[in-house]
Parts: C-alpha cells; sequence; structure tokens
C-alpha cells in the first residue's frame, strides 16, 4: 500500500468494533481535515435508543457517497462494501478485546447521563447485552471485516496491543459466553449502576445458629467477624459482600471461618463439597490464605477426624500459580496444578496412591 497524504483525502471511511473510538476520530479528523463527518449509529437510532427502520437507515447512508467531501464511521456491513468503493481511504482500528471492553466501559463512566455527541438524542448507556455483543465481536464480526476490505488499496489498520491478555482469560471468557444458564453473581459483578447498601445483620440467636463450623479455635471471634459470617450467611445467589480493614484485623480467620461453615452446611445435608475460589491481583494475597490453612493446629492427639485419609493431601487449597510462579509454589510446598490437571492434580489421580489411599480406610 503506498503512503496517503491525509490532507488530499477527501473521502474516509472509519471501521472498528465497539469502544475502539470510531465516533472520536471521526470528530476530530472533522476538524483538522474540514471535512464533514457522520455517523452511522446517529443514522440507526432515534431519540431514546428507538431503532430506525434498516432499509431507512441505509438509504440515508447511501445518499451521502455521491458528496464531494465526507468521513464516515460506522461498521454496519450492509453498506460497507459501497462505502469501501467510494472512499480514498480506510482506517480499521482493529483492537483486542480487553481494549474494547476499557473503551466501552470508559465511555460510559465518562458520559453517564449525559447525551451522546454521536447519537443525539440518546443518554450513554451500558447493558449486559452489549457487553455481550463486545466480547463476541472479534470473533463473529473481524473475519468477515477482513474479506470487504480487499477490495480497498488505501487502508490503514490500527491494531491495539497495549492489553495483551493471556490464554487462561481469554479461555474464562469463552467459557461465560458458552454458557447457557443465568450468571447472577458475573452480571452483578461487571454491573455499572450504584446499588443502595442493604442492612447489617443483627447477632441473633437465629443468625448464630446458622454459623456451624468453625476452623480451629484457638482465638474466638470479634464482634465484627460474627457479624460478617452472619451476613455472609444471609446473603442470596449473586450477592456480594464486601469486608474490609487494616492488616491484623481478622479477615482471614474470617475466611477460614466462612471455609469451615460452607463444609460443614454441606456435610450436616450430605451434599456435594462446596467449590470456593480464592482470587486476588497479587499472589501474596491467595498464599496467605493458602498458608493459613497449613497452621491450622489439630485439636485432639487422637482423632481419625482430623487426620487426612487421602495420601499426600497436606492442605485444605490447590494452588493455581502462573508459570513463572511454580518454581516458588514448589519450594513452599504449596498443592499446585494448572487448568489441565498436572503437578498435584495428577499426582493425586496415580494408580499407585489410589490403592495407598485404600488401604488407609
Amino acid at each position: 500500500m503506498e503512503k496517503v497524504d491525509i490532507k488530499k483525502v477527501s473521502r474516509i471511511v472509519i471501521i472498528g468494533g465497539p469502544g475502539t473510538g470510531k465516533s472520536t476520530l471521526s470528530k476530530n479528523l472533522s476538524k483538522v481535515l474540514n471535512i464533514p463527518n457522520y455517523h452511522i449509529d446517529s443514522f440507526n437510532y432515534k431519540d431514546n435508543w428507538v431503532e430506525r427502520d434498516k432499509k431507512e437507515r441505509d438509504e440515508m447512508v447511501l445518499n451521502i457517497l455521491d458528496n464531494e467531501k465526507w468521513i464516515i464511521d460506522g461498521t454496519y456491513r450492509s453498506t460497507l462494501e459501497e462505502r469501501l468503493k467510494k472512499s480514498e481511504l480506510v482506517i480499521f482500528l482493529d483492537y483486542n478485546t480487553f481494549a474494547k471492553l476499557k473503551g466501552i466501559v470508559l465511555r460510559y463512566i465518562n458520559g453517564k447521563g449525559k447525551e451522546k455527541f454521536d447519537i443525539p438524542g440518546c443518554k450513554e448507556k451500558l447493558d449486559f447485552e452489549f457487553i455481550k455483543f463486545t466480547l463476541k465481536w472479534n470473533k463473529n464480526k473481524r473475519k468477515d471485516i477482513f474479506k470487504y476490505l480487499n477490495l480497498e488499496n488505501n487502508m490503514y489498520i490500527f491494531p491495539d496491543k497495549t492489553i495483551n491478555p493471556t490464554y487462561s482469560i481469554k479461555s474464562l471468557y469463552e467459557d461465560i459466553l458458552k454458557e447457557e444458564r443465568e450468571l447472577p453473581l458475573y452480571e452483578k459483578f461487571i454491573q455499572l449502576e450504584e446499588e443502595k447498601d442493604e442492612d447489617l445483620q443483627e447477632d441473633t440467636i437465629e443468625n448464630q445458629k446458622k454459623h456451624l463450623g468453625q476452623m480451629g479455635g484457638i482465638y474466638g471471634l470479634s464482634e465484627s467477624q460474627r457479624e460478617s459470617i452472619n451476613n455472609f450467611n444471609n446473603i442470596k445467589e449473586g450477592e456480594i459482600l464486601a469486608v474490609k480493614g487494616p492488616p491484623g484485623t481478622g479477615k482471614t480467620t474470617l475466611i477460614q471461618s466462612i471455609v469451615a461453615n460452607e463444609y460443614v452446611k454441606r456435610a450436616l445435608k450430605k451434599d456435594e463439597p462446596p467449590l470456593i475460589v480464592a482470587s486476588s491481583t497479587n499472589n501474596q494475597a491467595v498464599t496467605n490464605i493458602i498458608e493459613s490453612f497449613g497452621k491450622i493446629k489439630r485439636k485432639f492427639k487422637q482423632n481419625n477426624l482430623e487426620e487426612r485419609w487421602i495420601e499426600n493431601v497436606d492442605s485444605f487449597a490447590i494452588y493455581f500459580p502462573s508459570k513463572n510462579k511454580r518454581k516458588q509454589a514448589k519450594e513452599k510446598n504449596f498443592q499446585y496444578t494448572d487448568n489441565r490437571g498436572n503437578f498435584f492434580a495428577a499426582e493425586i489421580e496415580k494408580e499407585e496412591n489410589i490403592k495407598n489411599l485404600k488401604k488407609n480406610l
């Protein structure tokens, strides 16, 4: 592709996924080049996000193409081929999924409650359906866009590499998209609308009866720890309980109590044990929890209930470190594995280990 002097260009098409800044770029280029710009979104929506008839929208776009100068932003495929043929320059903002997610979230935060400059009569909004559309865009739309781009010689593709998600995070989002059932906790976590705080549960006898298990009994729970457990035992599926405090205030002990309580609750109902996930933006917070489980002292000198029935299992926790943290996990004798079930998980499943387990039983 030959270099293009953008000052000599009079017809520009800007395309890309949601949250890539197409409208902002279009507006800025319009000011610099003194060329009128058009946002296809403004043709697609009437006031209050009412969708216009697609045929009428496409006619409005096509009517612009014979004008001497224009900048049109939007990826709508129904008119993309005609726009590309008439254009002198195509700019494709080819960003990865995480960059697009960042874009739509920041756009919402900065424009919440305000009218969108590119869609008059519509206030900025963000809902779960649009987030799903953004997550699927690269997989569902991107390949088709490149088929159209073969028609155009003067094309600039701007990839975004500022966010480079790992394979595991990509796999997580792909699994979320495959889920056909509702995911109330995930939807609650990503929503941007503020909610009113619920009233705290009182430390009543009825709430205390729901506290069924305790991990270790060296120290009794403080008033705030009991209050936190009462509230945890009363939250509904998908709800989030936030507990904060400076170091040394008993947050880890609280986690131990909640874990023990959940296990005892399932055992009394003869249900499968719970799957509890501890995650953090840093490894230290997770390993602190794992190490705390290993420090639980036995209450009785001889009691089979305090013994490990499974051979070579020495902790309540299994650790999923990144590749560069595996050596450290091994040095600290953590039970670590990966999403393919290697290392500790593979050792436990070995036939010899299973035989020893049967002997112990």
